[in-house]
């Protein structure tokens, strides 16, 4: 296995770390398949206390993986939801948080989802890949449903929901906003962000087909002093990267951005910034890029 980066490691070799490591590929191969054996154990090398070890350990076994049956339960829970309400497809647009000319999450988890609906042959003109391609349709009392494939923060639902209205109100000013419903769905989202959105009285309804909590601050069990040793533990990790990587800075994505604290993974897809950058930052202190467990690009 690769062991590079010494120069920043004091790696804790003991039999019960050994024996943590082989749980961790043996219980959670759909986090750590055989092809990221290296990243993991690049992974564990860093920690140079057993407590850095047991986090990691307890996070990756905690985290949610969209495989292919769990996306074709979130489509079924979405195209149920909005059945339920009884959204008529001639009144609902559902539109994903695209820009234009943006390959996204929100895009490529539409197609999948629009020949999940009870009535796809009538919803299949209901779905547009990205915001402005959407726009364009809107019409006066219309249910306008924001989709992205997985909610962190909350914060770029509410942005692209005010970019909605902009654009209405610059460019198609017989629209009157004000007869427009707004709603948001996803595959995933944390709990937090979803809140977040819930509380933006322009929103009306909020659905997620699996609903996410924070990694550390909302394990189960634990007092509060706990919870924040195990943060303390993981800032002693994140101090292990490079604090900038091409225009970032670790410091907005400490405990993932806006702290999210997210154990979320979906099969061959980009890792959202709101997982802990221990997981997904590639550049070490030391200047050294490594290959890590998960692949974040943008």
């Amino acid at each position: 296995m690769n062991t590079s980066a010494q120069n920043i490691r004091n790696p804790i070799v003991t039999e019960k770390s050994l024996e943590d490591f082989f749980e961790i590929m043996e219980r959670r191969p759909d986090v750590v398949p055989e092809h990221k054996y290296d990243s993991l154990n690049t992974l564990w090398n860093a920690c140079d206390r057993a407590e850095q070890q047991n986090l990691i350990k307890h996070l990756i076994f905690e985290f949610f993986v969209l495989d292919s049956s769990k996306q074709l339960e979130a489509c079924r829970r979405i195209a149920k939801f909005v059945k339920e309400q009884q959204f008529k497809n001639s009144e609902t647009l559902i539109i994903g948080v695209a820009n234009d000319k943006e390959i996204d999450g929100s895009t490529a988890t539409l197609q999948i989802l629009k020949n999940k609906f009870h009535d796809a042959e009538t919803w299949h003109s209901r779905f547009y890949p990205s915001i402005p391609a959407g726009v364009a349709e809107i019409k006066n009392g219309n249910n306008i449903i924001l989709f992205d494939d997985f909610i962190g923060s909350g914060n770029k639902i509410l942005r692209k929901k005010k970019w909605v209205i902009s654009i209405l109100k610059k460019h198609y000013k017989d629209i009157d906003v004000e007869t427009l419903k707004f709603h948001v769905m996803s595959f995933a989202g944390m709990f937090s962000g979803l809140e977040k959105i819930d509380n933006d009285i322009e929103i009306k309804h909020t659905f997620s087909s699996f609903i996410l909590t924070r990694g550390i601050s909302d394990m189960p069990g634990l007092e509060q002093d706990a919870i924040d040793e195990n943060v303390r533990v993981m800032q002693e990790l994140e101090e292990k990267l490079g604090r900038n990587y091409i225009n970032k800075k670790i410091s907005d994505y400490s405990l993932g951005y806006d702290r999210s604290e997210t154990l979320y993974c979906a099969i061959n897809d980009n890792c959202p910034n709101n997982v802990f950058p221990i997981f997904w930052w590639p550049k070490l202190a030391n200047g050294e890029q490594y290959e890590t467990l998960f692949h974040r690009v943008g």
